[in-house]
């Protein structure tokens, strides 16, 4: 259930990238989104700002989705969790690494800005690799993948700003949501942010 504390707007963004993220999950399989990122940073590209983070956030992929799966309302639920965990502040000192750095966002600390450096991953990549058959084969597809990635990557990052809970990992996905979009639509699009 919604938590009572949320704004309306808040509300509405969550419900929205709960009902993207379940079109995503039951459009494209997750084992193959996650083998497909990996494809792609295995060619030696990543994203730019996102890059210590990307792998792990992809192989957290898995582990995220263990669970309330079999509830009517999991995309809901999972879409809460991420809220409640993109809340928290990061905490980092002078002596942290990235591992313990990364720790705060990953496994049961998923948050909405971890989804989204996940989901800019999956529709950069679908600009580079034409052809994935667990995934999509024709171009329309490819396009559909893109689409819903980065339709939740934007949602996700709403959602994330909404919390007003500034971050440098918000700050991350804000700048790979833009250079996504500037290779989705184009470095003229009207609709970059």
């Amino acid at each position: 259930m919604l938590m009572q504390s949320q704004s309306a707007g808040e509300n509405l963004l969550l419900i929205q990238g709960a009902d993207v993220l379940r079109q995503l999950l039951n459009t494209f399989p997750l084992a193959a989104m996650k083998e497909f990122v990996m494809f792609w940073l295995a060619t030696g590209t990543n994203l730019s700002l996102a890059e210590p983070f990307t792998e792990k956030c992809t192989e957290n992929m898995t582990r995220l989705f263990t669970t309330f799966s079999q509830e009517d309302n999991w995309h809901l639920a999972y879409a809460q969790r991420l809220t409640e965990n993109s809340r928290k502040p990061l905490h980092f000192h002078g002596m942290s690494d990235i591992s313990e750095f990364s720790a705060q966002f990953l496994d049961q600390k998923f948050r909405w800005e971890s989804l989204g450096i996940f989901l800019s991953a999956v529709s950069r990549a679908t600009i580079d690799i034409s052809f994935f058959p667990p995934l999509f084969k024709t171009e329309n597809d490819q396009f559909a993948l893109r689409k819903l990635a980065t339709r939740l990557s934007d949602l996700a990052l709403d959602i994330a700003l909404s919390l007003d809970c500034l971050n440098d990992l918000q700050i991350v996905l804000q700048y790979e949501n833009f250079i996504m979009h500037t290779h989705v639509d184009g470095d003229q699009s009207m609709y970059l942010r």
